[in-house]
């Protein structure tokens, strides 16, 4: 599968070391998030930077998620703390269930 053809995810870098992905927030989180924003949260979900409260309060929401302080972000960190990431899927399935053992390493001796 090429990169184009990979399921790609939101996810906010709420530190340089740490990804929040859009899809580890729980529904009740989304569910703030969309009051606070008075925006649906599947729209928000889908195409966060559409909103400008919505930002922000995504932003929030993963700053907590992670336990970092979030702070009121300019235009300019928030186009680059929002980004399209590869979903953290599984590579190989089992009869249709995810198979643990596909992404180990395993070396020979």
């Amino acid at each position: 599968m090429s990169d184009a053809q990979v399921p790609k995810g939101w996810a906010v870098h709420v530190t340089p070391e740490t990804l929040i992905r859009f899809e580890d927030l729980l529904i009740s989180e989304w569910a703030e998030i969309s009051n606070k924003a008075d925006v649906a949260w599947g729209t928000l979900f889908t195409t966060p930077l559409y909103h400008a409260e919505g930002v922000q309060a995504i932003y929030d929401a993963c700053c907590a998620k992670a336990g970092v302080d979030s702070h009121p972000l300019t235009v300019k960190e928030a186009t680059s703390v929002f980004e399209l990431v590869p979903e953290d899927l599984p590579t190989q399935y089992q009869d249709g269930i995810p198979d643990p053992k596909a992404d180990e390493v395993s070396t020979a001796s």
